[in-house]
């Protein structure tokens, strides 16, 4: 029998330089723009660490926009709000409202101040990173407020409205012992199912997601190794495939009900997506089911984005592999 070791993504799964340092923004420039660019790197540290030791002095900031993707929210814009917390710093933020539910403790406390909410509408664009094509006037409007708050009152501002700052700069630099991951399970025991996230966002086939997966037929290979698969996410990410198994329950909705199934399962599955990252706070391994060509791209990022946090991520290709995979798993 293989060792569960062998399922955690290797060199094999990895694009050659895939991964996204600030040395990235240096592709296709001339002499003085990449001489202008890397003058910028060196003002966003200058700016950040200014802006952190303020924070840290003063026990308060504002950390925001984030009105980004799931994953970015998971890996960059979650554990640098947590740090703070747990550094003491009263933490007022400008998010997307239906991410709210992550921000708790393990007693299942907000770790915010203040949150000043961002409501989506079906109106917009899809968001890249933590940028928006265009930004609607509702959060424009509460981002200038922030700003001027921010100025009123004294208490710096991470801001985070310039994607090139947020990608570029801000990612990278808190990866230097500025995350904090918590367990926001509140629970002791682990019931014998696992959770499914049947994602359809985006186009049938891609180097970072793989081919869409049959999600009926791998509810059904889950079946077999657990008492009960959950079928979560928010409903316009998520396929509306109808399981007829008694064994798969259809709990697709709000993110309360994400994070508090991946807290009672013992396994997460999902495709090469910001759902895979939920596991890092409830204390829940996940597997990536990925049908396609390796290696897989983005996922050397996904892996060093979850370097300062001790949770298991593993791969499966095939039909055969998730069964062997579960198989030893489960023993």
């Amino acid at each position: 029998m293989r060792k569960l070791e062998e399922y955690i993504p290797n060199g094999y799964c990895l694009y050659e330089n895939d991964a996204t340092y600030p040395e990235k923004g240096l592709r296709g420039l001339n002499w003085k723009g990449r001489l202008q660019f890397r003058g910028f790197l060196i003002k966003d540290k200058l700016k950040l660490d200014s802006i952190y030791k303020q924070a840290i002095s003063k026990k308060e900031c504002y950390v925001g926009p984030f009105w980004g993707e799931f994953g970015n929210f998971l890996l960059h814009f979650l554990p640098f709000v947590m740090h703070l917390s747990e550094s003491g710093v009263k933490v007022n933020i400008i998010c997307l409202e239906h991410y709210r539910p992550f921000f708790k403790n393990a007693e299942g406390k907000y770790i915010y101040n203040e949150f000043h909410s961002l409501t989506k509408t079906a109106t917009e664009f899809p968001p890249s990173g933590n940028h928006l094509r265009v930004v609607p006037q509702s959060f424009d409007e509460v981002y200038k407020k922030m700003i001027l708050q921010s100025k009123n009152r004294s208490v710096p501002f991470f801001d985070l409205s310039n994607s090139n700052f947020y990608w570029y700069s801000f990612r990278n630099w808190e990866l230097l012992k500025k995350q904090a991951f918590l367990d926001l399970s509140q629970i002791q025991e682990k019931s014998n199912k696992v959770v499914l996230f049947p994602r359809v966002k985006g186009p049938a086939y891609t180097l970072n997601n793989g081919e869409r997966l049959n999600y009926v037929q791998l509810a059904d290979i889950l079946s077999e190794y657990f008492d009960e698969v959950v079928v979560v996410g928010l409903p316009e990410m998520s396929t509306d495939a109808k399981f007829q198994n008694p064994k798969i329950v259809n709990r697709v909705g709000d993110n309360e009900t994400v994070l508090q199934e991946c807290a009672e399962a013992k396994l997460i599955v999902s495709q090469h997506s910001g759902a895979i990252h939920v596991g890092l706070y409830s204390n829940t391994p996940s597997l990536i089911i990925y049908k396609g060509v390796l290696p897989i791209k983005g996922l050397d990022d996904s892996i060093r984005f979850r370097e300062n946090a001790d949770q298991p991520l593993y791969l499966a290709t095939s039909d055969s592999e998730i069964r062997m995979f579960l198989e030893v798993f489960n023993a």
